[in-house]
């Protein structure tokens, strides 16, 4: 168990139905450098599920005590 840093512990805390404080990011794939010449969303998300067990921040849980 680790304590949020304080940016992260304002997040959490400052988050409420009316003022969400999550982040967003927009990413542009340009499809002439993919396989076959096009993208599509599920080959997206494919690559995405397979390197989520690499990045330990989508593994951790937030816990209170």
């Amino acid at each position: 168990m680790e304590q949020l840093s304080g940016q992260d512990a304002s997040f959490v805390y400052l988050d409420t139905p009316t003022t969400p404080m999550h982040i967003g990011s927009v990413a542009i794939y340009d499809p002439s450098t993919a396989p076959g010449g096009f993208v599509r969303f599920k080959d997206i998300l494919r690559h995405i599920e397979s390197r989520l067990d690499r990045s330990r921040s989508f593994r951790q849980k937030l816990v209170r005590v």
